[in-house]
């Protein structure tokens, strides 16, 4: 019963996230082309994964499309809300720039479902149990990423400069220093390759 009620509950959830953090992040006026392109796209990927969930509960592919789409959606929404609260509302700035460090690390997981995806399309198994190690890289490659995002993100958005990141190693006005890149590179390049990798085994499998 949960296994089938779980994926169309997922799936109402994304909408209104997509749908509250267009609203707030555009002041409520109105939707450009891009955002609704981009919505067709993420609400395809969360649709499709609700239908093979409730379907093919014992594949991974649809439980990941939709851990795809969820987790962009609350990525959507902290984005939004951050900068909202900070510039509309007498809220804290630390309080909002913590809000946009848990929407970037939602970010991350969105990447870590899809290299996931990757590995396990379209059985939902690997293609054998050698590759569990690449399992394990886009485990790793998860708080890599998210302490990158802890220690390099400075501000609440690009365009609100202002808003420092309290967090971070460095703060907004000031350079960043080697080791703090490092940290960066490092983070997102382990997530870089963790997709590789699963996109090999993808075309590893389709050859086969």
């Amino acid at each position: 019963m949960i296994k089938r009620v779980a994926p169309p509950f997922v799936f109402a959830c994304t909408v209104l996230l997509l749908v509250s953090g267009t609203l707030i992040g555009g002041g409520g006026f109105g939707v450009g082309v891009e955002t609704v392109a981009l919505w067709f796209e993420i609400l395809g990927v969360g649709a499709i994964g609700a239908i093979l969930a409730i379907r093919k509960s014992e594949n991974k592919v649809g439980w990941l499309l939709l851990g795809c789409g969820f987790f962009y959606g609350l990525n959507t929404l902290g984005e939004a809300l951050a900068v909202y609260s900070a510039v509309e509302l007498d809220v804290s700035l630390q309080v909002s720039q913590n809000v946009m460090m848990l929407a970037g690390w939602c970010f991350v997981l969105a990447l870590a479902c899809l290299a996931l995806l990757f590995l396990v399309f379209p059985t939902g198994h690997l293609i054998s149990p050698r590759w569990r190690w690449a399992v394990w890289l886009v485990t790793i490659s998860i708080p890599i990423s998210a302490y990158s995002l802890l220690v390099i993100s400075r501000a609440v958005n690009d365009i609100e400069g202002f808003l420092a990141n309290f967090w971070s190693i460095e703060h907004a006005g000031q350079p960043v220093d080697s080791a703090t890149a490092l940290i960066f590179t490092a983070g997102f390049g382990v997530q870089l390759v963790a997709g590789l990798v699963g996109v090999a085994s993808l075309l590893i499998r389709l050859r086969r």
